[in-house]
């Protein structure tokens, strides 16, 4: 199915080779010129600006959006940069099923979590291969209003950076079209059951969560009694949160953690968005 008509933000117009901010191995997130994955430490997917501002040739600043040269920000025929873009929902994207690059077009789709240069958003139903990373740069215009519980439809291009799979919305766009009426709830996982299944899922682990491990950057590892799983800072630092959690250390325990599931360093991590996401803290005495 082709998408048609989608409200592309208009990143074409603020993209110009930017770098984005670190990820959570401190690497750099960048746009090119070339509209495609390099496969190393810098992520591609805006165009080519000349000394017009804006690459389209007509000597103005304020460019066309999509390529086109009619002046709009999107073509009518798939998406904002002159090509179609194929529908697919996320669990085709993360099962295998889609294309392993492309454009895609994602749609009623919630937004879970986000940070400075992007957002997790998932399908309604939850459950395996239903979250994906979506990647916007610093600059997507609307970022700062879109809010966890709001519902989007995605464009970009498919792929992985960091081994993350992802969409790249760097030269495509984010459009709310609603907001959900109340929360979803995560999905109620096991740590031993963390797996690239659920990568990118609202998860939650539950039961005498105990810390077993502090390896720093802002970490720490738990066991449920089932295995080890690590929970990370790339949203929200547990480990500076020292009003919410004092005395946070080994032996400490949780009863609950929940937050999207992230692959930083090929070790999969709960990422927790506020202190609200940990329950039923003790601090060892």
């Amino acid at each position: 199915m082709k998408h048609a008509n989608f409200f592309c933000v208009a990143l074409s117009l603020v993209m110009a080779c930017q770098a984005g901010e670190p990820n959570d191995e401190g690497e750099t997130e960048t746009g090119t010129a070339t509209g495609t994955e390099t496969g190393t430490e810098t992520e591609t997917g805006t165009e080519t600006e000349t000394g017009d501002g804006d690459g389209d040739g007509d000597g103005d600043s304020t460019g066309d959006g999509d390529g086109d040269g009619d002046g709009d920000s999107g073509d009518g025929d798939g998406h904002c940069c002159g090509e179609a873009a194929d529908q697919y929902s996320i669990y085709q994207i993360q099962d295998g099923t889609a294309p392993s690059f492309g454009w895609v077009w994602v749609s009623n789709v919630w937004v879970t979590a986000k940070r400075s240069n992007g957002l997790w958003v998932q399908e309604m139903g939850g459950g395996q291969y239903s979250g994906i990373w979506v990647y916007t740069g610093e600059n997507l215009p609307d970022l700062e209003v879109i809010e966890v519980g709001d519902v989007v439809d995605v464009l970009g291009v498919r792929g992985q950076f960091n081994e993350v799979n992802e969409i790249n919305a760097l030269n495509g766009g984010v459009t709310v079209v609603g907001e959900l009426e109340s929360p979803l709830p995560p999905d109620l996982i096991s740590v031993g059951n963390i797996d690239a299944t659920w990568e990118s899922v609202f998860v939650r682990v539950e039961g005498e969560l105990e810390v077993v491990g502090l390896p720093g950057d802002g970490e720490f590892i738990i066991d449920d009694g089932t295995a080890n799983g690590y929970v990370d800072d790339y949203v929200f630092n547990v480990m500076d949160a020292d009003e919410a959690f004092p005395d946070l250390g080994l032996e400490a325990t949780f009863t609950a953690i929940q937050g999207p599931l992230n692959l930083s360093a090929s070790t999969y991590k709960i990422i927790p968005r506020s202190a609200a996401d940990l329950e039923g803290y003790q601090p060892f005495l």
